[in-house]
């Protein structure tokens, strides 16, 4: 039900303009909210109750009569006929004696149950001043917010459906909240906007079986919120909180999402060059492993690849298959040999690593070991690679002694040759 992308309103949703007064001097203000017609995903519901508990139920200016006359305003369809059904219901009849409005208890009907309870120890008394409007000395002026939290109760029911129904999307936002990771694409600071989101949601979902419990569908705790986060990373991330010595585990969770969001940009560098370096390593094992002609018995030779090599007529050379300068007609050819970088696999290799090559080594890394002394980047990424390849490792912090370095370098030139780059 819940994804990663929130939802939106479609473009022809119907918004409201309300001018409302001021409740102690008259001023009036002006407020925009969407209309619900019950119709709307779930998520679209929570969002339009998120908006209107923060701009009408938070609004000082206006009284519990005038927020709950915005709620019916903004209500139309199906939504419309659930609100009236609940105010019917809960707005009961009462008697008047010497002036004085006596209610009939049992025709003022709360479906939300924690208004249920408190109603039931109600004394005369105090059913007289609770229903009393909103304003007049006698009113404890709860009756007005009362009917508010039951309208918003009714439409819980139409969104949800049924009890189990909202159980089951609050156990969705929690696997939801568990499940998504961060990516580069997004980044932690999408991520985080969402599980906040995700958090909001859960208080409002339903589950009247677990009221008559005394339990609520309470959000997720500082400690959950720092498992959550961990195990949402990427290696590179913990790789550079490893780097820096920050544990989530000892730290808030909203400081380790600052310091995430500071250094995001170092960790998506890093991650690039490293699936850089991992290409080139596969690369140059590649090379190590290629096709070698070997010599057979009685002075005959054989390629490892297959057939027997034979002197050519066309080339006056001996190898095996047909010959690449052959035309159609059997003539000779005088064209040049087929270059070592024309296949497609040479040419994303020449790519990949001309592109190492035109970046700029800026970087304020300390040389430590001696072999580096006076090399390029692009030849030390090749050094690297090449001794991780015959140490059978991926461990950047590899130890090269004096002689295999000069051995990775002489190979380097070679390829390099082949390869005509530059420095």
């Amino acid at each position: 039900m819940f994804g990663f992308k929130r939802r939106e309103w479609p473009n022809n949703d119907n918004i409201m303009k309300l001018k409302l007064s001021n409740n102690k001097n008259g001023a009036q203000f002006n407020e925009e909210l969407r209309v619900l017609t019950g119709t709307e995903h779930p998520e679209l519901f929570l969002l339009w109750l998120q908006a209107y508990r923060r701009r009408i139920l938070g609004c000082n200016r206006l009284d519990d009569a005038g927020k709950l006359d915005v709620l019916v305003r903004l209500m139309d369809e199906q939504a419309l006929s659930a609100v009236n059904e609940a105010l019917t219901d809960c707005t009961g009849t009462t008697n008047t004696v010497s002036f004085i409005p006596i209610p009939k208890q049992n025709t003022y009907v709360f479906k939300k149950l924690p208004i249920r309870l408190k109603l039931a120890g109600f004394t005369t008394d105090e059913w007289t001043k609770y229903i009393q409007p909103s304003g007049q000395i006698q009113s404890s002026g709860e009756y007005e917010s009362d009917k508010i939290e039951e309208c918003i109760h009714a439409l819980k029911i139409l969104y949800y459906g049924t009890d189990v129904a909202g159980l089951n999307c609050y156990k969705d936002l929690l696997r939801q909240m568990r499940s998504t990771k961060v990516d580069f694409g997004n980044g932690i600071k999408k991520w985080s906007e969402r599980i906040a989101e995700y958090q909001a949601y859960c208080p409002e979902m339903l589950w009247e079986a677990g009221e008559k419990r005394g339990e609520t569908l309470d959000p997720y705790s500082e400690t959950m919120l720092r498992d959550i986060l961990n195990e949402a990373l990427q290696p590179a991330h913990r790789q550079k909180l490893i780097q820096i010595d920050w544990n989530i585990h000892e730290e808030t969770y909203k400081e380790s999402l600052t310091k995430l969001d500071s250094v995001e940009a170092e960790i998506i560098q890093a991650s690039k060059l490293q699936k850089q370096m991992e290409s080139i390593q596969m690369s140059v094992e590649k090379l190590g492993t290629s096709k070698k002609t070997t010599r057979q018995g009685g002075g005959s030779t054989k390629k490892s690849g297959g057939g027997d090599r034979v002197l050519c007529k066309t080339c006056k050379k001996t190898h095996a298959g047909v010959c690449r300068f052959a035309k159609k007609d059997g003539d000779y050819t005088s064209s040049n040999k087929r270059s070592w970088s024309s296949s497609k696999p040479r040419k994303e290799q020449i790519k990949m690593m001309k592109s190492l090559i035109a970046q700029e080594t800026d970087s304020e890394e300390e040389e430590t070991a001696p072999w580096m002394k006076g090399t390029s980047e692009m030849e030390r990424v090749f050094v690297i690679a090449s001794a991780q390849g015959d140490q059978g490792t991926s461990d950047d912090d590899i130890s090269i002694d004096s002689e295999s370095a000069r051995t990775y370098k002489r190979r380097y030139k070679r390829h390099r040759k082949k390869l005509r780059l530059s420095k």
